[in-house]
C-alpha cells in the first residue's frame, strides 16, 4: 500500500538540454519529484519537439525521429507524416480514427514525447507523478502529450497485482486519464 503523501511538500525539479544537432527543433527534459523525508519519488526523461514549422518546410520530421531512436520513429511514423501532420486516416472519422478524439489540432504546437518514467515502487500510484508532470507541461505550454506509465521494476506484473495499466492524454491543458 502506498503511503499517504502531502504532495504540497514535494518539489519538482527540471533540467533541460538542447539537442546538439537540432537545437531549434528538439530538446531533452528531465524531471524529478522529491519529497523532503522520502527522497526521490519519481523521475522522467522527455523529448520536447518544437519549431514545427521547420518540419513543415523541410519535410524531415520522420528522419529526425529516426536519428533519435527506433522507438520514437515507430511512434511518430504511426501518427504523423514527414511534415509532422497527423495521418489523415486518424482524423477522418473512418475505421482507423477510433473514438474520434484526434483532430487536426495535432498538426500545430509543441509536442512532448515521454521516453521514460520511473516511480519508486512503494509509491507506485500513477497520479503522484502528475504533480511534477503538470508543472512541466504548464511551464513549456505543450499542446498535446501522450504517456503510458509502467513500473520501474521489470518484475512488476499489472495482471497479478490487480493494478490496471494507467495512461493519459493531455490536450489543450485538460488531462484525460484512464486505466486498463
Amino acid at each position: 500500500m502506498a503511503p499517504k503523501l502531502d504532495l504540497s511538500k514535494c518539489i519538482a525539479k527540471f533540467n533541460t538540454e538542447t539537442h546538439d544537432e537540432h537545437p531549434e527543433r528538439l530538446q531533452y527534459i528531465s524531471a524529478t519529484l522529491v519529497h523532503p523525508t522520502l527522497g526521490e519519488l519519481a523521475t522522467a526523461s522527455c523529448i520536447q519537439i518544437h519549431g514545427r514549422m521547420w518540419f513543415k518546410n523541410y519535410g524531415d520530421f520522420l528522419e529526425l525521429m529516426d536519428e533519435e531512436s527506433q522507438e520514437l520513429l515507430d511512434f511518430s511514423s504511426g501518427l504523423f507524416d514527414r511534415y509532422s501532420n497527423v495521418r489523415p486516416w486518424l482524423v477522418d472519422g473512418g475505421a482507423k480514427s477510433g473514438s474520434g478524439c484526434w483532430g487536426t489540432e495535432l498538426n500545430v504546437g509543441d509536442m512532448l514525447y515521454i521516453v521514460d518514467v520511473k516511480v519508486k515502487e512503494e509509491v507506485l500510484v500513477f497520479y503522484y507523478f502528475f504533480f511534477a508532470l503538470s508543472d512541466l507541461l504548464l511551464s513549456i505550454a505543450v499542446h498535446e502529450t501522450w504517456c503510458w506509465l509502467l513500473p520501474a521494476s521489470e518484475n512488476f506484473d499489472f495482471v497479478a497485482s490487480g493494478t490496471r495499466r494507467p495512461c493519459f492524454l493531455l490536450a489543450n491543458a485538460n488531462f484525460a486519464c484512464c486505466r486498463w
